[in-house]
């Protein structure tokens, strides 16, 4: 981080010098104010050995944001000013990264910048979030914006920590089972091999396949530098975004899963966007962000021009096949009715739905499937160690 000279007054007229690490010049400006303390010099430091630690700004969970959105809209519907309210956060999180971040978002508005414009820069809130809290400061609804932008954000990971949730237990499952395979393999069954081999013995056919496989996983493992050197070098032709996305909307029951999430998040974000007064193509553009698969990113990329040219959205959605043919009739009549707000939000709320519900029927068939391939290993395992010392005994 940079690091800077500064010179300042403090309360008594006194000359105060020093050096600090900040981000910029205007973040150092806030921070010596801050502490009661009037720069009027501040310059960067060249050659000058770091610290021992280093100052990184953190991305914060997104349910913090929420809260932070929604502390920063009810103070300000209650009349505080928005640089007061960037100075409560900045007490809030003092002696943290997050403190210097929020005072150079106060510093920022007062010397004119857009709220919106101010969050953007501090690298702790999402786009959308920036964009409608532009539009809410055109439209004079900033507070409302705020509070319904930490409501979405909070159903947001509410919904994906179910779907992660979901995965957690067959996930450790699997780990648990394979760790305990691994063991046998390379514990239990070269012990038994060599205890065979001294008593002159033929191993057990059981055994001898349990081998040939700790013998075939051993050969991977020693492949394993030169095929993750070969993925290194070639991941751009081979390992990109764009083929590990192609290869997801091939996986059977994944994919629909992954369609409905993107289908409810990016509804619902149109529906917040268009609800805080952006225009529908701008609103647009920040939605298509929430789309992660770029496959699938490509059907939305080319709505906003679709859009500025004077044709509806759903004509655009019927022809490219971007949604459902139900979700695409909801915003047909959202169109003609004037409430594409409510449809999107009809729509997200839908998908949403249809997302929980197939996550729910998704792993009330991987759960039990997981167990039972595992139950199959784990006893094939166990009858190859316990057999071969079984026949020595009755040998």
């Amino acid at each position: 981080m940079p690091v800077f000279e500064y010179r300042a007054f403090d309360k008594s007229g006194k000359e105060i010098k020093g050096k600090e690490e900040a981000l910029s010049q205007e973040q150092l400006r806030a921070v010596l104010e801050r502490k009661g303390l009037i720069p009027y010099e501040i310059k960067p430091v060249q050659n000058v050995e770091k610290r021992s630690f280093s100052f990184r700004r953190k991305r914060i969970s997104d349910s913090d944001v929420a809260l932070i959105l929604y502390e920063m809209g009810t103070l300000f519907e209650k009349g505080l000013h928005i640089t007061d309210i960037f100075d409560i956060l900045a007490k809030q999180f003092e002696n943290s990264p997050l403190e210097e971040v929020f005072l150079v978002a106060r510093s920022k508005v007062s010397e004119g910048m857009p709220v919106g414009e101010a969050m953007r820069e501090t690298g702790v809130f999402p786009d959308f979030v920036s964009e409608m809290v532009l539009a809410g400061e055109e439209s004079g609804a900033l507070g409302k914006i705020l509070i319904s932008a930490a409501k979405f954000v909070e159903r947001e990971t509410e919904f994906r920590n179910k779907i992660k949730g979901a995965l957690t237990y067959p996930v450790i499952v699997l780990v648990v089972g394979f760790l305990s395979m691994f063991i046998v393999m390379k514990v239990a069954v070269p012990k038994i091999v060599k205890i065979y081999t001294q008593f002159n013995q033929d191993i057990p056919a059981s055994t001898k396949a349990v081998l040939y496989f700790s013998f075939f996983i051993s050969f991977l493992f020693k492949l394993l530098p030169f095929v993750a050197a070969f993925l290194f070098v070639f991941r751009r032709k081979f390992l990109n975004k764009e083929t590990i996305d192609r290869l997801k909307l091939k996986i059977p029951f994944y994919k629909d899963i992954q369609l409905y999430s993107i289908y409810t998040s990016w509804s619902n974000t149109l529906s917040l966007l268009l609800g805080g007064g952006l225009p529908l193509d701008e609103a647009v553009e920040v939605a298509n962000k929430t789309v992660g698969n770029v496959e699938i990113k490509k059907k939305f990329e080319p709505i906003p021009e679709w859009i500025r040219e004077g044709k509806r959205l759903s004509e655009y959605l019927r022809v490219a096949k971007a949604l459902p043919d139900a979700a695409v009739r909801l915003i047909m009549i959202g169109e003609e009715t004037g409430e594409m707000e409510e449809m999107l939000s009809l729509v997200s709320s839908i998908y949403r739905k249809e997302t929980e519900k197939m996550v729910t029927l998704f792993m009330s068939y991987l759960e039990p499937a997981t167990l039972l391939v595992l139950a199959v290993f784990v006893a094939f395992f166990v009858f190859a160690t316990i057999l071969p010392i079984f026949n020595l005994t009755v040998k």
